[in-house]
C-alpha cells in the first residue's frame, strides 16, 4: 500500500508541475531543438508539450515550454533489499569476456567464478556479476570506467589541450547526410553512367552503409540515431531538393562531397552551432565559412610533428639528412623540424639538403657506412619524383645502413620496390588503428557483411567512426558508448583556422614484412 501511495503522489506532483508551462514566440531561425536547449529541456519533453506543431517552425508561432518536472525526495520513506550485494555489469554491443574482465581489473577465471556457466560468447544486455565490487559504488564505477573508455579511444597526446568540437543535448541524435546521387544525371551510350558519376555515386552509397552500419551500432548500445538522406544534386528541372529546414532539423551535418553543394551549406550554417563532418579528403579550402566544420583525417602536420619528435629522440648520436622541397608542402616540413627541436632542444645532428636535380649525389656523398644514416622526406606528393631519385640511389649505394622515415602518401607510389622498404624499415606516421586480427573488429565487420553483402570500404568505416564520435558529443554523455573502427579523434582548438582539428597520430614501421607501431625511446 505505501508503494501505491508513493507512487500516486509522485504522479500528482509531475502533473501539477507539468502545467506550469510558459508560452515561447518564436523567432527567425529557432528550431526544436535550439529552444529544447535553451529551455534544459530533452526534445521529447518539447514536442510532447507541443503535439500539434510540425516539424518547421515559422516566426510568431506560439509554442509550450514545459515547467521541469520536479518530483518530491521519497528515498527516506522506502525500504528494500538488494537482490544481489555485487556490482552488475550490462554487456553492450562488441564487448567480450577478456575485455570486461580488463576493464575492472579482474581476470576471466574470477569473472566466470561469480558467473556459473559464463561462456566466451557474451550476449547485447546479459548482466555479470563483478567480484569484488558491491552494488552500492554502481554509479561511481561505471563513471570512472567512462572516463577511462573515453580517454583511451581519444588517445591524448601530451602536446595537445583536448577539447569538445560540439554539445549535443539530445536524446535522439539527428544525422542529415547531404551526398550526390546525381540521379538526373543523363546516361551515356548503352545506358550507363560516366565513369566519375558511377564513382561518386558508390561512394555515396558507401557513406550511407557507413552511417546505418554506425546507427545500428549506436542502438545496439541503447542510444538512438535518426539518418536522413537527401541528394545535394539538383533534378532534370535545375531544382535542389533539399532545403534550410532539412539543416534546422539536424543535430549534425555529413557533407555535401561537392564543392557547390558544400559552399552553400556550410554558409547557410555559419549562423548556426550544427557541427557539419567534411567528408572530402581536402577539408581546408572549405573551412572558412563555418566555425563547427569537422574532419575525421588527422591534420598532417601534426603527423609530422610527431614523426620529427620520435626521429630525434630514437637517434641522439646519429645525422639526420632532411630532403625539403620548400614549396606546397613547406608547412609539413616546418612541422617535422618543430617536432625534432621540441625534443633536442636544437637542430643538432639536423643537416637539410634542398630539392634540386642533382641533390642525391649529394646525399650518399656525405652518408657514413659505418653508422645508421637517418633520411627523412616529409613532403607528400610534391616529392614524388625525389623519392623515386632516392630510391634509385639508395638501392644502388646497399653497403650504407638506411633508416628512411617519409609521408604516408609514399605509399600510394606505384613505383616503391617492397624489398626497398623492408631494408630501409620504411616509418611514416599512420592515422588509421584497422585492427583485422581483433575480434571485435571482425564481429563488427561481419555484421556489415551481413548487412550489405560486402566489406566496408574506407568510407563507409570513417563515416561510421565519424558518427559513433558524434556520439561522444551528448551531454550527459552516455555510460555506454561503441568502439570506434579504425579512427581516433584528439581535438584541439586551432585559432588560426578558428576551429577543431583532429590531431591523432601513431608511428608506424615495416619490419621484417610486418608493420608495426614504433614507441619513443627515453
Amino acid at each position: 500500500m505505501r508503494v501505491w501511495a508513493i507512487g500516486v503522489f509522485a504522479l500528482i506532483c509531475s502533473l501539477g508541475n507539468s502545467f506550469a508551462q510558459q508560452t515561447y514566440t518564436v523567432l527567425p531561425g529557432d528550431t526544436f531543438s535550439r529552444i529544447a536547449r535553451q529551455n534544459g529541456l530533452t526534445l521529447t519533453q518539447l514536442r510532447e508539450a507541443n503535439p500539434h506543431h510540425k516539424e518547421d517552425l515559422s516566426p510568431g508561432d506560439y509554442i509550450l515550454i514545459p515547467a521541469k518536472k520536479i518530483l518530491p525526495d521519497v528515498s527516506g520513506e522506502t525500504s528494500w533489499g538488494l537482490e544481489d550485494s555485487l556490482f552488475h555489469h550490462h554487456v553492450i554491443s562488441g564487448e567480450t569476456l577478456y575485455g570486461v574482465a580488463r576493464q575492472y581489473g579482474i581476470s576471466e577465471g574470477d569473472l566466470q567464478a561469480v558467473n556459473p556457466g559464463l561462456g566466451q560468447e557474451l550476449a547485447i544486455g546479459m548482466s555479470l556479476r563483478i567480484p569484488g565490487l558491491l552494488a552500492e559504488s554502481q554509479t561511481d564505477v561505471l563513471n570512472g570506467i567512462r572516463e577511462s573508455l573515453l580517454s583511451q579511444s581519444r588517445q591524448d597526446e601530451p602536446f595537445t589541450s583536448f577539447v569538445q568540437p560540439a554539445i549535443l543535448e539530445v536524446d535522439t541524435v539527428r544525422v542529415l547526410a547531404m551526398l550526390p546521387f546525381l540521379l538526373p544525371t543523363d546516361t551515356i551510350e548503352g545506358g550507363g553512367f560516366d565513369a566519375r558519376t558511377t564513382r561518386l555515386r558508390e561512394i555515396a552509397l558507401a557513406c550511407i552503409h557507413g552511417l546505418e552500419w554506425g546507427a545500428q551500432m549506436a542502438k545496439d548500445s541503447g542510444m538512438h540515431v535518426q539518418l536522413h538522406v537527401v541528394d545535394t544534386e539538383p533534378d532534370s528541372m535545375g531544382v535542389v531538393m533539399w532545403s534550410q529546414g532539412d539543416l534546422d532539423w539536424a543535430d549534425v551535418v555529413f557533407g555535401p562531397l561537392r564543392r557547390s553543394p558544400l559552399d552553400s551549406v556550410a554558409t547557410l550554417l555559419a549562423a548556426d552551432s550544427t557541427p557539419q563532418w567534411i567528408l572530402t579528403g581536402q577539408p581546408d579550402q572549405f573551412w572558412t565559412r563555418h566555425a563547427h566544420t569537422v574532419v575525421a583525417e588527422s591534420r598532417a602536420e601534426e603527423g609530422m610533428r610527431a614523426l620529427g619528435g620520435l626521429v630525434s629522440n630514437n637517434h641522439p648520436n646519429d645525422t639526420v639528412f632532411m630532403l625539403e622541397t620548400k614549396g606546397k608542402d613547406a608547412s609539413l616540413e616546418r612541422a617535422f623540424r618543430s617536432g625534432f627541436v621540441a625534443h633536442r632542444a636544437s637542430e643538432k645532428g639536423l643537416i637539410s639538403l634542398p630539392a634540386t636535380s642533382r641533390f642525391a649525389e649529394g646525399l650518399t656523398a656525405q652518408m657514413d657506412t659505418s653508422k645508421m644514416n637517418v633520411v627523412v622526406i616529409p613532403a607528400g606528393s610534391s616529392a614524388r619524383s625525389m623519392m623515386a631519385y632516392v630510391q634509385t640511389e639508395l638501392q644502388l649505394a646497399d653497403s650504407f645502413p638506411v633508416r628512411l622515415y617519409a609521408h604516408p602518401k609514399s605509399l600510394d607510389y606505384d613505383f616503391l620496390e617492397w624489398d626497398f622498404v623492408n631494408r630501409t624499415q620504411w616509418t611514416i606516421p599512420s592515422n588509421a588503428w584497422l585492427n583485422w586480427n581483433d575480434s571485435l573488429i571482425a564481429k563488427q565487420v561481419s555484421s556489415f557483411r551481413d548487412s550489405f553483402g560486402t566489406d566496408p570500404d574506407t568510407y563507409a568505416i570513417q563515416c561510421c567512426d565519424a558518427l559513433i564520435e558524434t556520439l561522444h558529443w551528448i551531454d550527459p554523455a552516455p555510460a555506454a558508448l561503441p568502439v570506434l573502427m579504425n579512427k581516433r579523434f584528439n581535438w584541439i582548438w586551432d585559432e588560426s583556422a578558428n576551429k577543431c582539428r583532429n590531431t591523432a597520430w601513431r608511428i608506424i614501421a615495416l619490419e621484417q614484412g610486418t608493420w608495426n607501431e614504433v614507441s619513443i625511446s627515453n
